[in-house]
């Protein structure tokens, strides 16, 4: 198959790569500067709600739906979540402030004033798990305002589509494929968390109406960036497919950690599927074999658009879903396009690229700045032009890393040129092929630990 082929040469490819003077890995103290430049640029609500799930990949996985731990969770928080907590509790006192003092009817979001009403409720598993944690106080409800968010979801101030798909906007009915990340993973969370089997449902129906309106079976599986209302985007933006891959991984994860997953185990075949789909349809895209460093291993703005700017931050994030996905549903059919994205994205310009008289620098990176942004990113607030300092590419690249070394943890299962469902296994050559490979990941492993 065609997929199994392209996967296999870039096995070739990363098993004759160098490992050690050709591969740089980021630092504790540099993902501690990626995790500050995060902060110091977040300001939207969505960014905050990517931010806060940012985090807990990275510092509290006990909490992470990406993992095989049981939800819910424990009702004792770790130290580790307080930065999370800080987030949303700024959040809901704002909102309260904003309550008071303006005009509402009915249910509000956590942000009231927002044109989108789907991006607020990127923070409602962070204020599920305050609120399940007993952090609730007198004068601050995280219970109450996730309800709040939840009903203002259902309610008549937020259009659907005839059956049933919430709207992206409050204004007008309009599908934009960003919103796979912020509302069905919110949906499954409180599904779980209160017994609400339907809504679990629901988070993956709305999954399958985004999936039929927005993927063209014309364009190989790529998906429409935004459809319906008075005006749309047919292209088919790099982004938007790590945003709907990563969001169908969460609803995927909390249902197969709950006691949901035997009940619904067609909706996470169907998830898993969907997801494998997403990186089916965008890795033919990836920009290889190019001149320029800043290309290679990049998408464009526009996934079959080659006229737009290369995005590292798309890049970084479809990565991390892939490394995901073999975690969680043991599919490994793209970990070779991952990795070669990672050591494209860890690249120095020449020499070590680690400064280590200094593990924080980033000195002579390729997708870095001396300050630690990535780049070359995509504007968060226009999505056709680039950007400098972009608060989604600081949290995908995080993510990116919190879930290589997850996997890297678990002994990097796929590494080897092991495949899994519907393509075919990779022959006894690929796999002498990799053998070189795996033992380097072991190296790896073995660094991490130590």
């Amino acid at each position: 198959m065609l997929f199994s082929f392209v996967a296999s040469v870039f096995a070739i490819v990363l098993a004759v790569l160098p490992f050690g003077r050709a591969e740089t890995n980021l630092t504790a103290a540099q993902i501690a500067v990626l995790v500050q430049r995060l902060a110091d640029v977040t300001s939207h609500s969505w960014e905050y709600g990517t931010q806060s799930q940012t985090l807990i990949e990275l510092k509290t996985p006990s909490f992470s739906v990406l993992n095989d731990t049981k939800v819910p969770p424990s009702h004792d928080a770790p130290d580790s979540l307080r930065p999370v907590f800080d987030i949303i509790t700024e959040i809901v006192v704002n909102r309260s402030r904003l309550l008071e003092e303006g005009d509402y009817e009915g249910p509000q979001p956590l942000f009231p004033d927002e044109g989108s009403s789907a991006d607020p409720a990127s923070n409602g598993v962070t204020a599920l798990i305050a609120n399940w944690t007993r952090q609730s106080t007198d004068k601050i409800d995280f219970g109450q305002a996730a309800q709040d968010q939840m009903d203002f979801l259902w309610s008549s101030g937020v259009p659907k589509t005839t059956d049933g798909a919430i709207s992206h906007r409050r204004e007008e009915a309009q599908l934009w494929n960003d919103f796979i990340y912020m509302v069905p993973p919110f949906l499954a969370y409180d599904g779980v968390l209160k017994g609400n089997q339907s809504m679990v449902e629901e988070a993956y129906n709305q999954c399958r109406l985004y999936r039929k309106y927005l993927r063209d079976w014309t364009a190989g599986g790529l998906w429409k960036h935004v459809l319906l209302g008075s005006w749309d985007d047919q292209g088919y933006w790099s982004t938007g497919h790590g945003w709907a891959a990563a969001g169908m991984l969460r609803v995927y994860g909390t249902i197969k950690n709950s006691h949901y997953a035997y009940e619904l185990k067609r909706e996470l075949y169907d998830l898993k599927s969907w997801v494998s789909e997403i990186h089916d349809a965008i890795y033919p895209y990836m920009v290889s074999a190019q001149p320029t460093h800043r290309e290679d291993g990049m998408f464009h703005n526009y996934a079959n658009n080659p006229s737009t700017f290369v995005d590292a931050a798309s890049a970084a994030l479809v990565a991390s879903t892939v490394y995901r996905h073999a975690l969680l549903t043991e599919t490994y059919t793209h970990i070779p396009h991952a990795e070669y994205v990672r050591r494209k994205l860890w690249a120095p310009k020449s020499g070590e690229g680690n400064d280590f008289t200094d593990p924080s620098s980033f000195k002579d990176f390729v997708h870095f700045t001396s300050d630690g942004y990535l780049t070359p990113v995509v504007n968060p607030n226009n999505f056709v032009s680039e950007g400098e300092k972009s608060p989604e590419g600081q949290a995908f690249v995080i993510q990116m890393w919190a879930a290589w070394k997850d996997w890297v943890a678990h002994g990097a299962p796929g590494a080897d040129g092991e495949r899994h469902g519907d393509y075919d296994s990779a022959d006894q050559t690929e796999r002498r092929e990799f053998a070189a490979h795996r033992s380097r990941m072991a190296r790896v492993r073995r660094s991490i630990h130590d």
